[in-house]
């Protein structure tokens, strides 16, 4: 009975569809009160054909949103809202699902109206990401993250089907980025690649257009909804896109087929080619996006977004669509890991086109998480984690310890460890304070351990740091203040562990691994040069660890996993650092710690006997006992006095005679009972 009923209900919306329900989703809950106010205007003069059904949910600054039905040229309140956030998905969702309930359609065409910025993250303090800013709740709905994505895809969940158009009356909008966040839940897009004014869309002649003939297709829709704005003479770039047909563009082709053009060529056309300024002032090449139409006909790759963009207002020009290319490295480093998140760029690998553009190989693998593991009879088990990113080819170190000892806690309250021309400041991770470089140009001003510290098996130093130094790229010429932190093993010649510099204005952990050492210094070195003065670097929170039995397996890892074999027992503490192919480190991951219970068997190392070999039993530190070396006839070769875990053994007989190539029994006689395994030369 349930499904015959929910079967009469679907054929009862499909029966009583119309061809176009109109969404539009006006947020004026900040400074674009009125103007939505004067779009609905514009919409109440419309609503008399029987095909085309029109909704609008609009919000205010001063009051709680509404729902209005546009109907016979007058607006009927349906729904009085209380203050309401229209960022929230769930109130979206559920706006939707009244739709769809109340005026199902065959097609349907949602339009957003607000403020928009494209992808960043952040523009300003009252536009922080994408659209639809609401003032009341302070949220705003993003590109990068997903966050527009997830919004328009459960939209296209609660209608059953893709949606039609999408509309976005918003400045920046019209970028590859957000086309392809949203390309597999959207026919045709209608945007902006640039800043746009308040009252940009000819609404009256689009919805007279669809009332004249509901049965227009989408494309032609989108076609006929850039020649109003043509006409219009509205300031800005607008172009309507098939999305449908950007699905099938192999992008990592694309980009890969734009980076064989080679970097001056790159240099040159990124020069000339057409910009959209984020504030309203004429393009300039500083600007951070560019047309990316504009750019592949520079290149002679016209035809690789033909098929895109279904026209535009440029007047048959070859522009219309945003990419993001910053003029400088600094800003792409700034916004990078933002980047990362977009769908554009994982497809289209055009993050690693913008890192080998500038040349300047400096960011560091992003740090891994190890995965949890079981250990076997063996003693066998697998180290695994994820992979980094980087743009570059990485490699993993992995390492374990035993047991470690802080040996240095500066909560940076005053210098009672420390020597050298740096100040104690109010800004802090932990209260009340933290070291500070001081600003100001052409300093070199540091920071020294007074007491060198003994890491007879390495250590491991980490810090809280806050800072903001100069990092200019300006052309080819590279303008840095460096915090360095560095090491010395005897207090004149000091070797570099890292070098931070830009910006980073929330307080950050750093980790270093430091190198084995009976006497180690540590510097903290902050050089300016003669411009640009900025806050300088508060380091607080300095933690040295002492590591106990500290080891690394294998080399330069390629897999992100290490396979282990007969692993002595004891409890071990695991961490990788990632390194890409221009050395660059990145930060210790988070230790992974586990308890292996079993002995293992002995064995030798390198096995085969080698010139000299290290023999390995897994039995309690500091036991005595002695190990017979024993042909395959039984023969005692050789008795070793034992006492720890490992002995090193020179291959020879009692007589000092080289031992022949074979197998050898190994037995270990001490305490209560002996151990015997099997070795080979």
């Amino acid at each position: 009975m349930k499904i015959l009923t929910i079967l009469s209900l679907l054929f009862y919306s499909a029966l009583n569809a119309t061809e176009w329900t109109v969404i539009f989703y006006l947020d004026g809950d900040n400074d674009l009160s009125s103007a939505c106010q004067e779009v609905l205007n514009t919409l109440s003069h419309f609503g008399y054909s029987s095909d085309i059904k029109i909704v609008a949910l609009v919000d205010y600054l001063n009051s709680p949103p509404a729902v209005y039905e546009i109907l016979s040229g007058e607006k009927r309140i349906l729904l009085s809202l209380l203050e309401k956030d229209l960022t929230d998905l769930d109130f979206f969702s559920e706006f939707v699902r009244f739709v769809r309930d109340n005026y199902p359609a065959r097609r349907y065409m949602l339009v957003f109206y607000d403020h928009g910025n494209g992808w960043y993250p952040e523009l300003s303090p009252l536009i922080r990401r994408a659209i639809l800013y609401d003032a009341s709740s302070g949220n705003s709905v993003g590109v990068a993250g997903g966050e527009l994505r997830t919004f328009l895809e459960r939209a296209k969940a609660i209608l059953g089907k893709e949606i039609d158009i999408i509309g976005f009356d918003a400045c920046l909008m019209g970028e590859i980025e957000v086309l392809s966040e949203i390309k597999t839940v959207c026919q045709v897009c209608l945007a902006s690649p640039s800043l746009i004014p308040i009252d940009a869309w000819d609404y009256a002649g689009l919805l007279d257009t669809l009332e004249k003939n509901p049965k227009i297709a989408n494309k032609e829709l989108g076609k006929v909804w850039v020649e109003l704005i043509k006409r219009k003479g509205s300031e800005g770039v607008y172009a309507a896109y098939d999305l449908v047909a950007l699905r099938r563009i192999n992008l990592k082709k694309m980009t890969e087929e734009i980076e064989k053009k080679g970097k001056g060529t790159l240099r040159e056309k990124r020069r000339i080619c057409q910009t959209y300024p984020l504030q309203e002032r004429p393009p300039s090449p500083t600007d951070g996006h560019i047309d990316l139409i504009h750019f592949l006909t520079l290149l002679g790759m016209e035809r690789e977004l033909a098929d895109v963009i279904l026209t535009s207002n440029q007047n048959n020009q070859p522009r219309g669509l945003g990419v993001w290319f910053p003029f400088d490295y600094g800003e792409f480093k700034r916004w990078y890991s933002d980047y990362l998140t977009l769908e554009f760029s994982k497809e289209s690998s055009w993050g690693s086109l913008l890192y080998n553009y500038y040349n300047i190989f400096d960011l560091k693998p992003l740090p891994v998480n190890l995965t949890n593991t079981s250990i076997g009879m063996e003693n066998e088990f697998t180290i695994s984690w994820m992979s980094s990113f980087s743009f570059l080819p990485v490699t993993y170190r992995l390492y374990s310890f035993t047991a470690s000892e802080t040996i240095l806690f500066d909560s940076c309250h005053q210098f009672q460890s420390w020597e050298g021309d740096w100040t104690i400041a109010g800004r802090f991770h932990s209260s009340p304070s933290s070291f500070f470089s001081g600003n100001g140009v052409n300093l070199n001003r540091s920071l020294v351990l007074k007491e060198p510290l003994s890491l007879p098996e390495g250590g491991i130093l980490s810090f809280f740091a806050y800072y903001e130094t100069e990092e200019n790229y300006a052309e080819e010429r590279v303008k840095r203040d460096i915090l360095y932190i560095e090491f010395s093993r005897d207090g004149m010649n000091w070797e570099k562990i890292d070098s931070l510099y830009g910006r980073n204005l929330t307080w950050r952990n750093f980790s270093y691994l430091l190198p084995p050492a009976p006497s180690l210094r540590i510097r903290f070195r902050y050089q300016t040069d003669e411009t640009l003065n900025l806050l300088g670097v508060f380091i607080d929170d300095i933690v040295i660890l002492s590591l106990l039995n500290l080891k690394r397996y294998g080399l330069e890892i390629k897999d992100t996993f290490f396979f282990v074999f007969n692993h002595p027992e004891g409890s071990y503490h695991f961490f990788v650092i990632p390194c890409d192919s221009c050395g660059n480190q990145g930060f210790l991951s988070p230790f992974l710690f586990l308890r292996i219970e079993n002995p293992c068997r002995p064995f030798s190392f390198p096995s085969p006997f080698s010139q000299t070999t290290k023999i390995f039993l897994d039995v309690e530190e500091g036991r005595r006992g002695e190990l017979y070396i024993i042909d395959i006839l039984g023969r005692i070769k050789r008795i070793l006095p034992f006492r720890g875990k490992e002995v090193l053994f020179d291959r020879k007989d009692f007589t000092g005679k080289r031992l022949p190539s074979g197998v050898y029994l190994l037995f270990f006689q001490g305490g209560k009972g002996g151990k015997i395994t099997m070795v080979g030369r």
